[in-house]
């Protein structure tokens, strides 16, 4: 009779909450920082899933400053609680990972929890640019800014590609071609010998096939530095008006240069 009555006295309940008064409840942390299971009022739950995440991040920040007992934190150790807000980096719910973009009432029911995962570091790409989650990307990166922000780590993934399977051709070809694998040591130890440390300068007319005259002009553009340095090594002086004028002869002769390079290169 008691279970009955329960359940009775529950139906009333839920017929005097008003439509739409939706409450998720949340699990959030990240590493290095406490989890905190919380009760967030969603209304009709018609908000995205990236406001729910970054509510969830803003509570988090809150209930760890007010309950920071003063500790010290050793040197090297992880984040403090208490030092600041993190930006969420992943949602996870009953049925894996949740977009940001998804609308709450649509993919989370009543009882359902949620992990909200925060980011506690950041790594640095290449060009020393913060990388994301796919989780952040999808969040933030909605706009015209974020879009180029793409296209430019595409590009970068894309000529990384590119010079690992040049990489892996050479490497093959040195491996099975004794005339290829003399003209490499002999182009590595010219390298060596005349070229500073990698990263100044390039020289790029002995680097691979130039296709067109686009090729030629920008691979001279490139290797003029550390020639036009080697002209100022000579023991008689050169003008700029003579080094401008061999740079213009050069100009016409590199694609026959790249040629006998690719030539004897056997590429």
């Amino acid at each position: 009779m008691a279970a009955a009555a329960a359940e009775a006295d529950a139906k009333i309940m839920a017929e005097k909450l008003p439509e739409g008064n939706m409450k998720v409840l949340v699990d959030v942390g990240g590493a290095g920082l406490s989890r905190r299971r919380m009760e967030i009022p969603v209304g009709p739950g018609t908000q995205s899933l990236k406001w729910l995440g970054l509510v969830a991040a803003q509570r988090h920040a809150l209930l760890a400053k007010h309950t920071k007992t003063g500790r010290r934190s050793k040197q090297g150790a992880q984040p403090d609680e208490g030092q600041g807000f993190f930006l969420p980096e992943d949602m996870i719910g009953p049925g894996g990972r949740l977009a940001p973009t998804s609308i709450i009432r649509d993919v989370i029911r009543e009882g359902d929890v949620i992990q909200v995962d925060l980011q506690t570091s950041v790594e640095l790409d290449e060009i020393n640019a913060p990388v994301q989650t796919p989780w952040q990307v999808a969040a933030f990166e909605c706009g015209a800014a974020g879009a180029q922000r793409r296209r430019g780590i595409e590009s970068r993934e894309a000529i990384a590609a590119h010079e690992a399977s040049i990489k892996a051709e050479v490497d093959a070809r040195i491996e099975g071609d004794e005339r290829y694998r003399r003209a490499y040591a002999a182009s590595a130890l010219a390298l060596r010998r005349h070229v500073p440390p990698p990263g100044t300068d390039y020289h790029v007319v002995v680097a691979g096939r130039l296709v067109d005259q686009a090729d030629l002009d920008a691979a001279l553009d490139l290797d003029w530095p550390v020639l036009e340095r080697a002209l100022s090594d000579l023991k008689c002086p050169v003008s700029g008006t003579a080094s401008e004028a061999f740079r213009d002869d050069l100009q016409e002769v590199y694609g026959d240069l790249n040629a006998v390079f690719c030539l004897y290169a056997g590429l």
